[in-house]
This record gives C-alpha cells, structure tokens and sequence, in this order.
C-alpha cells in the first residue's frame, strides 16, 4: 500500500509491534520464532525471513511467497505451509504439519519431521528426517533422495530415478536410508494416503554404519531416532516412547511397553507387541512378520504380502489384509477386519467387531478367504459372490429348523444361527446387518452342550462364548463375559457384573435385575425383562422380540423395529429413542403432556426434526419421569402410534433432598414441585429427567443427557456430563463444570457467569448470556431464532448463527465466526478464526482487535465502523460498508462486488478526489491506483486498487462496485445511521486527478 512518507514510517512501526517477532537486517525482515508465536494465515513475502527453532510455533496456513527464505530447525509449523514459487525452505529440525510446495520453489530437508503428508512440486533434496504418508513428489517436481541402501521391493535399483504410483510399480517399495542414518520406506499401496513418487533421482553418498547391537529404551526419546536399518533389533520397555512416522526395514522391533507413535511403517521386518500401544496407520510391508499378544494397535493397520498372528490384546477399526497375506487370530479383539483379494484370515478364537460400531465386523472381498471356528463374530458380516468364507461347526438352524445344507445365502427376513467348532454360539440375521453369500459350512463333531446353571462372577476372558439351547448362566457383581456374547435359545440372567458389548439373542431370553448388558444389544424372537442395571447405547429390537422395561436405564438410539413389542413402564431412557413403523410400543404412566399442555388422547405420534419444538413428557410406573422430542439431540426422537396406559403413580415426595452419595437403583428424576441439592459425593446416573423441578447441583456429578423441562438448575459446582438439555426452563450456571453440548430449546433462558462450559447450542426462541470470564472449550450454535449475547468470555472454537442473533461486547472467539440469516453486532473484544458472513445476515462491527480472515458472500452484509483488522477481507458477493476501524496491518482484501467507504477525505494517487456532494455516494471506477483517506471515524486507510490478484495484494475486480461518500464529520448520528447510507442515490463519475 502507497503512504505518505512520514505515515508508511508510523505504519510499518506499528505492525512491527503488533506481531512482536520482526526486525531488520541488511534490508531484510527477519522474523525468529521463538521468542514470538507466528499467527495463522502469515505471509511471507519478498525480502523476509522466517527461523524457526526450538520451542518455535507456527500457526496454520503459512505461506511464503516469491522472494522469502524459512529456515525451519526446531519447534513447530502447522498445516497448509505453502511453500510458492521463488520461496527458499530449509527443514533440518522440527515438526512441519501438511506441507506443500509449487513449481519453482525450492526445498531442502536434512531432518525433522513431514508430519501429517506433503505434496512437493517444486525442487527438493532430501537428505534426512522423518516422512509421514502420504508424500507425493508429483510430476512436474524435482525431487532428489540424497543417501543409500536403495532397494526397490527388496531389489537394488538399477537406475538413479524411480516413479512409484498407481500406475507404475503400483505394489512396490522403494525403502533405503537418507544421508543422516535416517531409513525411509515409500510406497503406492494401502488404503490410507498413498505415496506418489515422479521421476524422483536417487544420489548415493556415504552414510554412517548401521549399530547392529541390540538396544532397549525405557524413556521418550521421539526426537532423537527416526527407524531401523537391516539387521538392527530394538525393544520398547515400559515408558518408552518412539516417534511418528518410525520406519523399521529388514529389523526386529519388539514393543514390551510404552508406546509406538502413528504411521509406524515395517518392510520385510518382524514387529512383536506383548504390552503397550501402537498407534493408528501402522503399515507392514511385504516380507513382513507381525505378532500380537497383547497392548494395542490403534486403527487403520494395513497388511501387505505379510503374516499377522493375533493372540491377546486390541486392534483397532479396519485392519486390512491385502493380498498375500495371512492373518490367523487365536484369541484378543479386533474391531473389525477386511479381506482383499488374495488375502487369507483364520479366526479360532477372540471377538471381531463390537456392538455399537458403526462399520462392519468383517467384510469379506472377491478372492478373498475366510474361515471361522471359533471366537465371537459382531453383528455385520458381510461377504460378496466369489469370497471364500467357510463357517466350521454345527447345530446350523436356519429360522429355528435344523439346515442341512453346505452352503448358505441369506435372504432380507432370514435368521441363521449355530455353534463354532469350539462351541461359541453365533447368530448372522441380515436384520443385523449381515450379509452372508455363498458361505460354505463345513460340519464337525461338537461336544454337547453342558445345560447346568452356571454362575459366572469372575471375568470370562477365553473359551466359547455364548449360549446354546438349553443353556443357562447367571452372571453375578465381579463377573465379565466376552464381548459379542451370543444367546441361541438360551437364558441369559444378569444380576450384576458387565455382559459386554454385543449381545445378541434369538430364540431365548435375558432378564436383567442389575449390572451392565454393553452397547449393540439386538433381540429378535426373543424375550428381555429389565428391572434394573443398564442396556448400552444403540441397542434394537426386531422382528418377534417382545423387551419389557420396569426400571434401569436404556442408552441412547434405543430402536424398536417393525415386528417388535415394547414396553416401557418404568426406568429411565436415553436421547434419540426411535420406533419405526410396524412396531408395537406402549407407555405405562400418567400426567402425559404435549408441549406443556395435558395430553388425553391414548396415542401419540412424534416424527420429523422440521417445524417447531415438539416436547412429550410424562411420568412412568415408576414415578419416573421422561421427555421425549424429535428435535432433540442427537438425532432426535422419533414416536410412532405409541399406545399410552394410564395408570396409578406413586405419591411424589415434595420435601427438598440433598444427596451426597450415588443415587443407585429406583426413580432417576424429578416430578413437579421436588428439589433436589447434589453436593460432593452425590451421582445422578445417565439421562436423568426434570419436570417442573428445581435442581441445584453444587458438587458431585450429573451423568450424560440429562434433560430438564419447566424447570429451574443452577449450577455452582460439580460436574455436568455432556448431553445436558433444557426445555422452557431458566439455567444458571456460575460454577462446576458443564459437558458439551449444553443445549437451550425453547423458552429457556440461561445465564453462564463466570464458569466453564465445553459446548452450547442455542435453539429457536431461546436465550444465553455468557459474561464474568466465562470459558466455552468448544463450539456455540445458535440456530432458529435464538439468542447469544457475550460479555467478557472465551469461546476457543466457534460461534455459528443460523436464523440467530449475536451480539459480542466483550471477550474471544478462537475459532470460526458464522452468520446465516443472522443479525450479529460486535462491539468489541477479538475473533481471531475466520468469519464468513451469508444469506441475508448483517454483521456489524463497531470495536475489538480481529485477526479473522473475513469472508462476505452471496446476500450477506457487512458493516464495519471501528476495530482494528489484522486478518484478511474476501468480498465476493453481497455488501460491505465501511466507517471506520484501522485497516492498516490487513493481510489482504479481495473484493469482487459493492464496497462503499464513508469518510472525511478521499485520494486517488495522493491527489484529492473534488467535487464530492456530503452524504451522495461516488463509484470510483479506477484500478491499479491506490485509494487513500480518512474515514468516518478520523482513521486514515489506503487501498491497492490492483485489478489482478497476487499473492500479498490487494485485489479490486473491475466488475466490482467501488464507491465512496463523503461524510462531514464523525458526529454520533451520522455513525448510527450509516447503515441506511446505501439506500442513497450514488452518482457515477469517472474520478480524475487534479
């Protein structure tokens, strides 16, 4: 931007001093982090030098344009750095996130780490560090690995280039060791963020002897040691801690404790775990040999032409087994397994999958093979026409008759059941989610099931799980059984104890009077009675099951499907209870209520998330309380011709209580006109219900989704659990803490003073007020008409309005600030995200210091007249109107339709634009000049009217509609109507210099 000399000198002052990092050398701008932090979306341009060193951060979206020079030794860089043309990056330390660089740029790495991927276009030479998948040198890039030891799939590369893609040497692996000792593997297989190598050179050097003495580490030492070469072997002892992107070719790595960070990547090496963790996107590589005994592997593990041996422990979602490989599991748990082409999988023992898992337990692929004998298979197998999948065992039943085939396909309705060789049950009904095509079933002698009533009060960790007809067993306080725990005609009591995730039943029965039945619950023609203890969460019943619920407590996304019968008469139930069409339902209660008015018909049908608010509540049997909506989260309640049985209720208690140990068995809420205090040691459980209440909870603990109506809750210590929702009620919250998401529906009015909230949403015609210092960690929506006004607190995600009000006087927005069909008014304080504004919202800002990356688009309005703006504007469509505010450290502006500038003086080029009528609106047709004066608030501004964009410009289109209106003088009736001003007549004129 074009300044008078003395004012580019106060200017240039004053953004030095705003950022705090920059100084000057040899005509340089130097900026060194540390000591300074270096914000999110900063530019570098020509000229300037950036140094990271140790302890150095980096925000997000760094960019270094033409003629700027980083040097990266130490600390952190976080994702989008775009390195553009002309730009010079040296990385010989450090963590660089989501790296990117174009053509004729020109990159070195020597050490550090590429974390998170990186897309090289430009030059690079790569002599040592640490890269994460996926790294894609693209074509057009000149990309060198600077080293040794290249071997392309286990074969010396003949040449001093290689391409790697999906298309060229699509099953390789280049591996081989940079300059500084560092291994490498890079490779186009695998489902997760593939490597692309185009045309990349390899240049042979000397690099230092590999330490073939066995090592052991019982510390972090993730700085310090990026992979294994050939030969080496080394043990993770409890406490240790290897890095990310760990790289082990041709070695032995053996994890006894500790922890392996993620994207560990293994070629034709061996890795064994007893105990401790490996993270997600762990790679094995043909050649490779892996062996699980225990600890964990997070999710996204990807065989390759390997072998995998499971015995104990857990591996996460999605273990994939690419051709070639074997993977034979004995026992422990996967969450849920793949079979590719050419793959083999042998389950014997263990559990696969889990209830509640959204993704299926084993998915079987064309040319794949699977054989099952024994262990525990989750709902959702699923198998493809030419899938090798044979089943081993007997007692096969398909719809309760005895099946004497040697292959099965399985329609929609049907239900096949049967026993595993070991004589673990199994049920596969597509109802479920199964999908069995072509299965063959190869039959063997089982031993005969031992029908005497068993106690089980100690943890069940091996052997057959489930039961078999006839079968009895009692699970007591102290006992556990393994996950996806069959019933088959069986009956299944639980008094106590945990019965796991899973748990499916068919043709048998489960009374439940205590302990936990885990989340996937799933019954059909079958019976559950509940009385007390728990069901987990995304639990159904289908077709001929018959569920009764006298008391406990159902998580959440409870289903009942066409066919089923159920009956809630006591007990307490999560958000999102769901019953379909064709399904049987009835509550047993009284003093049912339709949004706040007393219900007398005997049915009810609740469906639909459109329209207003719809509340349904009531009390149980029991004397429990429940409140059922379609709008409520998380997605909502859905009730289909639900019978209703009145009936007698007990009397309620109307005495104040104050509770200070765990609440236990019986009614889980409260009825019109009770109080109830919590204080330290006091535990209400899981979806706890208020109707016409007063809680006031000043310690202990308030389980998930709890849900109040017509109430008052004060809040001044404690915790609240996430899920918490208020209906037509008044909230004070002043202490403790509040789980995300807190949730405002209708008539509610809240008041967060001074305390800690992790998330909130605002809902149609509700109200919230966050002042004294208040802390939200996470988002604030505020949707349909609502609420939001902010005076002194923290928001450190974001702030979303849609068909919502906002205003903001005081405090921090960290995150993203939206406005859709909204009306928002900022009088201070910060926003430091980005704000995009849309749709016929106007957002006003009178004040505050905003670093936000500004965003107007088609039908939003933005209306600024003070603050100070270090971020960017972006004006692609709508109207933008600025008064006032400094506009002077502004990143950038792009502004492609109406801006219109009201202000005292005006100049095009340094000379005075003349001839300007007060309050009358002038286009200014110019580009490639620079717009300068003062505005409406006495803050002086300067504009680049340059017609094509470029990095670090600004950027005026000339279809874009540039006006300004001379104002006489700030007075304070002029700044409150200038939202009016573009409703007066703007007159064209082709502005001239003189």
């Amino acid at each position: 931007m074009l300044l008078p000399t003395a004012r580019r000198t106060c200017v240039f002052a004053v953004c030095v001093a705003s950022v705090s990092l920059a100084a000057l050398v040899h005509g340089q701008t130097v900026f060194n982090a540390p000591p300074s932090t270096i914000p999110d979306a900063f530019n570098l341009n020509s000229g300037d030098v950036l140094n990271v060193g140790a302890g150095g951060v980096v925000g997000t979206g760094l960019r270094a344009n033409a003629g700027s020079i980083i040097n990266v030794e130490g600390g952190t860089v976080g994702v989008g750095f775009s390195a553009n043309a002309g730009s010079q990056v040296a990385i010989s330390g450090g963590t660089v996130s989501g790296f990117m660089t174009h053509v004729g740029s020109v990159l070195s790495v020597s050490g550090g780490m590429l974390e998170g991927g990186a897309w090289i276009g430009g030059m690079a030479s790569i002599s040592g560090g640490a890269i994460s998948r996926p790294f894609r040198a693209v074509q057009g890039s000149a990309v060198n690995f600077v080293g040794a030891e290249f071997m392309l799939s286990g074969v010396p590369v003949a040449e001093n280039t290689v391409t790697l893609d999906r298309f060229t040497n699509a099953d390789g692996v280049l591996t081989g060791t940079f300059e500084d000792g560092s291994p490498f593997i890079f490779s186009p297989l695998g489902r997760y963020g593939s490597d692309e190598l185009q045309d990349v050179t390899l240049t042979s050097v000397a690099i230092p002897a590999a330490d073939l003495r066995p090592r052991s580490i019982a510390t972090d030492i993730s700085g310090d040691f990026a992979g294994m070469r050939s030969g080496q072997e080394f043990t993770v002892l409890p406490g240790g801690v290897l890095p990310g992107n760990f790289s082990a070719v041709e070695a032995t790595l053996s994890v006894e404790g500790g922890e392996v960070g993620r994207n560990l990547k293994v070629a034709s090496g061996t890795v064994s775990l007893t105990s401790g963790s490996i993270g997600d996107y762990f790679y094995a590589y043909p050649g490779s040999t892996v062996y699980i005994d225990g600890g964990s592997v997070g999710a996204g593990f990807e065989a390759f032409d390997s072998d995998v041996t499971i015995t104990d422990g857990r591996v996460g979602n999605l273990l994939q087994a690419h051709a070639g490989t074997t993977v034979n599991m004995t026992g422990g748990r996967v969450d849920s397994i793949e079979a590719h082409a050419g793959s083999r999988v042998v389950i014997s023992g263990g559990t696969v999958g889990f209830g509640g898992n959204v993704v299926s337990s084993v998915v079987a692929a064309a040319g794949s093979e699977i054989v099952i004998s024994g262990g525990g298979v989750a709902r959702s197998l699923r198998t493809v026409s030419g899938a090798g999948v044979e089943l081993i065992g007997g007692e096969f039943s398909l719809n309760g008759a005895a099946f004497a085939g040697t292959n099965i396909t399985l329609g929609d309705g049907d239900v096949f059941t049967g026993a595993l060789s070991d004589g673990s049950a199994f049920i596969f009904p597509p109802l479920h989610g199964d999908r069995l095509e072509g299965v063959s079933l190869t039959r063997v002698p089982l031993a005969p099931a031992d029908t005497t009533p068993r106690v089980v009060d100690t943890p069940q960790t091996k052997g057959p799980s489930g039961l078999r007809p006839g079968q009895r067993l009692t699970l007591r306080h102290g006992g556990t059984l393994q996950a996806n725990f069959a019933v088959v005609g069986g009956t299944l009591e639980v008094e106590g104890g945990d019965a796991g995730a899973g748990v499916e039943v068919v043709g048998g029965s489960v009374d439940i009077s205590g302990g936990v039945v885990g989340a996937g619950l799933r019954v059909q023609d079958a019976r559950v009675d509940m009385s007390s203890g728990s069901i987990g969460e995304r639990s159904a019943a289908y077709r001929g099951a018959v569920v009764s619920i006298t008391g406990g407590n159902v998580g959440t996304r409870f289903n009942a499907f066409e066919g089923s019968r159920v009956t809630l008469a006591g007990g307490s139930v999560g958000p999102s209870f769901r019953t379909w069409e064709g399904s049987d339902v009835e509550f047993v209660g009284g003093e049912f209520q339709l949004n706040g008015e007393d219900y007398d018909a005997d049915e009810i049908t609740l469906v639909g998330r459109g329209g207003p608010v719809q509340v349904f509540a009531g009390v149980l049997s029991d004397g429990t309380p429940f409140v059922f909506s379609p709008q409520a989260n998380p997605i909502g309640e859905e009730l289909r011709d639900i019978k209703l049985t009145r009936t007698s209720l007990p009397v309620a208690d109307l005495n104040p209580k104050v509770l200070d140990t765990p609440l236990g068995n019986g009614v889980n809420g409260l009825r019109p006109g009770q109080e109830l205090t919590l204080v330290d040691g006091g535990e209400l459980p899981d979806n706890f219900t208020a109707i016409g209440a007063t809680l006031n909870v000043a310690g202990g603990r308030v389980g998930r989704f709890a849900e109040v109506v017509d109430s008052t809750v004060r809040i001044s210590g404690g915790k609240v659990d996430v899920g918490f929702q208020a209906h037509n009620s008044q909230v004070e919250i002043t202490g403790g803490e509040v789980g995300a998401l807190f949730e405002a529906f209708p008539g509610t009015v809240a008041r967060i003073d001074g305390a800690s909230v992790r998330g909130i949403g605002v809902y149609a015609d509700a109200y919230v007020e966050l002042f004294g210092g208040s802390e939200v960690e996470y988002s604030v929506q505020v949707l349909s008409g609502s609420e939001l006004k902010v005076n002194d607190a923290t928001i450190g995600g974001s702030i979303e309005a849609i068909n919502g009000r906002v205003t903001f006087t005081n405090g921090s927005v960290g995150g993203s600030f939206g406005a859709t069909a909204s009306d928002v008014v900022i009088d201070g304080g910060s926003v430091d995200g980005s704000v995009t504004i849309f749709n016929n919202s106007k957002f006003r800002i009178s004040g505050g210091s905003h670093a936000a990356r500004i965003s107007v688009g088609y039908g939003g309005r933005l209306e600024i007249s003070g603050g100070q703006f270090t971020g960017g504007l972006t004006h692609r469509e709508g109207t933008v109107d600025i008064s006032g505010g400094d506009f002077w450290n502004l990143t950038s502006i792009s502004v492609a339709d109406t801006l219109n500038l009201f202000g005292l003086e005006f100049y095009l080029d340094g000379m005075p634009l003349t001839g300007l009528t007060p309050h009358l609106g002038v286009v200014v047709p110019e580009r490639d000049q620079t717009l300068s004066g003062i505005l409406a608030d006495g803050t002086p501004f300067s504009f680049d009217l340059n017609s094509t964009s470029g990095a670090g410009l600004h950027f005026f289109s000339t279809d874009a509609r540039l006006t300004v209106t001379l104002v006489p003088e700030p007075t304070t009736v002029w700044l409150a109507i200038l939202a009016g001003c573009s409703l007066l007549s703007v007159r064209s004129r082709a502005c001239r210099q003189e």
